[in-house]
């Protein structure tokens, strides 16, 4: 995992590089660190690359300290989890 939003930005600007430049690329999803999750979908947005979440709450709604909840991460346009 990239350790600042920096180095998240430098990883998802040569992997999208990286997959624009292959004929027939494959599916791929990246799931990275929550905090950078929103700069991911903005950054890898056209390049064929998708984006996920590392893990989402087994609660539907509500204020659980540390959890995503699964209609949050979809409401920005995230459909994986992994």
């Amino acid at each position: 995992n990239p350790s600042s939003q920096t180095d998240a930005d430098a990883l998802l600007r040569l992997l999208a590089s990286n997959v624009k430049a292959m004929p027939s690329p494959p599916e791929i999803v990246v799931f990275p660190p929550m905090p950078f999750a929103a700069r991911a979908l903005e950054l890898l947005e056209g390049s064929g690359v998708s984006v996920g979440c590392q893990d989402v709450s087994v609660e539907e709604k509500g204020a659980f300290t540390g959890q995503v909840a699964a209609s949050m991460v979809r409401s920005v346009g995230i459909d994986w989890v992994l």
